[in-house]
């Protein structure tokens, strides 16, 4: 299980013109079942379609005590994934954050589905894994206490 934040896209590498401009992202922590990245601003106007059925009961008092009404509606919202945008070439790195800036996604698949592309669907990716500020500091006290060495010894 890795925690992925960003995404890094690019191009074919060769004299043709091929890369992918908009794609979208689902991930796996089982390999089952892949949940796609929502786009948060088209999420929150919410388009509804018949196509799932919720059962409801509620209770009604009237002169002849308490009624028991039933309904059902047919409800089910549509979620929009988020479409991320790709390349405008075949070299130039393009980078997204994964789902949002400053936060990650928990995975041990995902998969990448492109959407839009020119020529060919053609694309390197490469994903970067979250590492925690314990991580980091541990890092960097690592480097600090090698150049210290390094320092004695000169």
């Amino acid at each position: 299980m890795r925690k992925i934040g960003k995404i890094a896209t690019q191009g074919r590498n060769t004299s043709s013109y091929q890369y992918v401009s908009k794609y979208t992202i689902t991930h796996s922590k089982s390999g089952v079942a892949f949940t796609g990245i929502r786009d948060i601003q088209l999420n929150e106007k919410v388009s509804f379609f018949t196509t799932e059925f919720v059962f409801y009961e509620s209770l009604n008092i009237g002169p002849g005590g308490i009624v028991n009404s039933y309904f059902i509606i047919n409800v089910s919202v549509h979620v929009v994934p988020k479409m991320f945008t790709g390349n405008t070439d075949k070299n130039t790195p393009v980078y997204n954050d994964l789902p949002s800036p400053g936060k990650y996604i928990e995975a041990q698949y995902i998969r990448v589905h492109p959407q839009e592309f020119r020529a060919n669907m053609c694309m390197r990716f490469e994903f970067y894994e979250c590492v925690g500020k314990l991580k980091v500091l541990l890092l960097f006290f690592k480097l600090f206490t090698t150049l210290l060495t390094l320092v004695k010894v000169i």
